[in-house]
């Protein structure tokens, strides 16, 4: 952050968050989940522009009250010479985040099922999703056969709203679905979004420690964030003549700490598979085993 007016404390964040990225060498694949207008697709820019210091709208977000801007599984590589401030040298353009569609808070076999294929890798990029729910269990297995080993996912993260109720039934489904067939277990890190919103305090401890219980995220505060993001909705917030925001370092901090936690290695130590085939799976298998 040369020329930065920020913390000596957040430039250093800053750099080592610089020296993850560029050591990254393969393929890092996030999942953020969540309900509909939950922030998902309004994380995905704001944890761009916390590292690139340059806002680029790559995920198309709006009113979210009830509308699904995320229609297909895409991928948005992060971090790309051009869309940086000030470039990562010779980063090998790994990290990926990916925005699922907006679901509904249900506890569903094929809920499971679904997210479940999208983690081991089985549901191509460019896949519609919400034609996806409708079908059953064995509909989703047979339709994905097939693991494609770079689109096999290493972090997922729930993005709740800090001031609803958190979705009770749709934790649950994420919490089983990471769990996959060949063995491995996905962390997940958890992120309350909309914190610059109206909050009773109160009622956001009970859902915060609602979503680390339902987790077993109790005693371990490390993959959990708490930040508002860069929207207009945001009183803290502004845009340029140019229409792109103005840095916001209390957002920026947020997020490059969550930069810090997810890019850590000793998570894919839970990454680790069976040896088994993945062309293979079990006709009885099922991801709430």
């Amino acid at each position: 952050m040369a020329g930065s007016s920020y913390s000596e404390e957040d430039q250093a964040l800053m750099e080592e968050v610089r020296d993850l990225i560029k050591n990254t060498e393969s393929e890092l694949n996030i999942l953020m989940v969540g309900r509909v207008g939950g922030g998902k697709s309004t994380l995905v820019n704001s944890a761009h522009m916390a590292v690139a210091q340059k806002w680029n709208e790559f995920a198309v977000s709006g009113k979210g009250a009830a509308t699904n801007n995320t229609i297909y599984l895409t991928p948005i590589p992060m971090f790309e010479r051009r869309y940086m401030k000030t470039p990562i040298d010779d980063y090998p353009k790994t990290i990926k985040m990916w925005d699922f569609v907006g679901m509904e808070n249900l506890e569903e076999e094929s809920y499971i099922t679904l997210i479940g294929l999208t983690l081991e890798g089985r549901v191509p990029e460019g896949t519609c999703v919400p034609e996806l729910l409708k079908l059953k269990t064995q509909q989703l297995e047979k339709k994905f056969p097939t693991v494609d080993q770079k689109r096999r996912f290493h972090r997922v993260i729930m993005v709740c709203e800090a001031d609803k109720d958190i979705p009770e039934n749709l934790v649950k489904t994420v919490a089983r679905s990471a769990k996959t067939y060949d063995g491995r277990q996905v962390p997940i890190f958890v992120l309350f979004s909309k914190m610059d919103r109206p909050v009773v305090p109160e009622e956001y401890a009970i859902r915060r420690q609602e979503a680390l219980k339902a987790f077993q995220l109790e005693g371990n505060l490390e993959r959990l964030f708490e930040t508002s993001l860069y929207s207009d909705f945001n009183e803290n917030c502004s845009r340029q003549r140019d229409k792109r925001f103005n840095r916001n370092e209390e957002i920026d901090s947020a997020l490059l700490t969550m930069w810090r936690v997810l890019l850590n290695p000793a998570y894919n130590v839970t990454l680790r598979w069976s040896g088994r085939s993945y062309e293979e799976p079990p006709a009885s298998w099922c991801h709430s085993q």
